[in-house]
């Protein structure tokens, strides 16, 4: 059974391309949420096993929303990867300190995002 990926993301082509990728093999579910307060709408009610969740967008930037899925019983154990165009090292440090799983920029190709998605659910599984 494919693992089940949600992607938050407010830009929808980045998202339907991301999307492809990791569906392009059958290994993967992909559902995507394009606003910050859908997606944690839908990692409650979807409970997918994996989150890959952009910095920069509105209302709620990704630390918000990480932080959010971190302090809620019903998401705290999702694996969250941050997914993003930001390469900075602040940023890295703030999403370990707020417990994301990793960090990939949206530039990495299709074989180091699924790698780094696959580590991170081997992670969960082992707990």
């Amino acid at each position: 059974m494919p693992s089940h990926v949600l992607i938050i993301d407010d830009d929808r082509d980045i998202c339907m391309v991301k999307k492809a990728q990791l569906e392009l093999d059958g290994a993967f579910k992909v559902t995507v949420a394009t606003e910050p307060r859908k997606g944690l709408k839908l990692a409650r009610s979807k409970q997918p096993d994996l989150i890959l969740l952009d910095i920069m967008m509105p209302g709620k930037d990704g630390f918000e929303v990480l932080k959010e899925l971190k302090n809620d019983i019903e998401t705290t154990s999702i694996p969250v990867i941050m997914h993003t165009g930001v390469d900075e090292n602040e940023s890295r440090q703030r999403a370990v300190e707020l417990y994301n799983e990793d960090y990939v920029l949206k530039t990495a190709d299709r074989a180091t995002l699924v790698a780094v998605i696959t580590k991170a659910l081997a992670r969960r599984t082992k707990y």
